[in-house]
């Protein structure tokens, strides 16, 4: 096949061969090279429609992440309830109540505070349980306090008590025996706590250790009554914040450990209490707060 080179003057359809072509061959570069008049055009919002475009794809992205970011929240939050579950199944049981009046709230850092909880059996149900959360009460009332747990007062029992309010006569008072978390709320909040067994050295009954503490603003939760009998119940707020602390007392867990962004200012009272303890007791075991 001959070599051949045209050129298309734009406007016209005269095609001018510098060499001679065929016929045929003519006829098909006619074909083949068009004037610019007759070329399709771009749409002229083509540039903004691919923008949109990519704005639609980048959105649900957004949306996707937090999603995403949920479900796992949801699957951890899941994980640990089972993880509690199990542990709790797995604590002892007790069939009777065996403790002796009068009861005194017991100070850090003595063992009674971080031993393991027994949960209570059907027949553990009935006066004497009504009788531990009568006086547990009075020694809260007494000593200006909103919650209890057993462990605090030397029975190592998974029972609380709690009035939000505080005052006898007044608010809700509440027993729970062998409480469990059935959920946890993801809004945190940041409040100062005290603890009844963390008076400060040669305080009054009001001269506590403070510290700042991260909680759930909201728990939801099941219990058994002084009776026996099941119930559940959602807290929020302020009553959300005493029952996690009562229950991590009976998890063998003290605030102190949830509140190390005041340690700076705890670590030296906790110090001058386990000093205390061990001068009275040189053969005591127990966990220590370190820097």
């Amino acid at each position: 096949m001959p070599l051949a080179a045209a050129r298309l003057t734009q406007g016209s359809a005269s095609l001018q061969a510098s060499v001679s072509l065929s016929a045929d061959a003519a006829s098909l570069c006619a074909r083949l090279i068009r004037p610019a008049s007759i070329m399709p055009r771009l749409p002229p919002l083509a540039s903004k429609y691919v923008v949109r475009k990519t704005i639609s794809i980048v959105a649900p992205s957004k949306v996707a992440v937090a999603a995403r970011r949920s479900a796992l929240a949801e699957l951890s939050q899941m994980r640990e309830e089972g993880d509690r579950a199990r542990e709790e199944d797995s604590l002892p049981v007790v069939d009777s109540l065996q403790w002796s009046s009068p009861l005194q709230v017991l100070q850090y850092p003595h063992p009674q505070l971080r031993a393991v909880n027994a949960r209570l059996s059907p027949a553990a149900f009935g006066p004497e349980l009504r009788k531990l959360a009568d006086e547990m009460f009075d020694i809260m009332y007494r000593d200006h306090g909103v919650g209890l747990a057993a462990p605090q007062v030397g029975v190592n029992v998974r029972v609380m008590v709690f009035n939000p309010d505080g005052q006898r006569g007044e608010g809700e008072e509440l027993i729970m025996a062998n409480p469990r978390i059935i959920s946890k709320g993801r809004q945190m909040d940041v409040q100062q706590e005290g603890c009844l067994s963390f008076k400060k050295l040669g305080g009054s009954t009001e001269d506590l250790i403070f510290g700042d503490v991260e909680r759930s603003l909201r728990v939801k939760v099941s219990a058994q009554d002084e009776g026996g009998r099941s119930y559940t119940r959602t807290f929020t707020g302020w009553t959300a914040r005493i029952f996690q602390h009562e229950f991590d007392h009976l998890e063998g867990t003290l605030f102190p450990d949830r509140a190390r962004r005041s340690w700076a200012t705890m670590l030296p009272e906790l110090h001058r209490l386990e000093e205390d303890y061990l001068s009275r007791h040189p053969s005591a075991n127990f966990k220590r707060y370190e820097e």
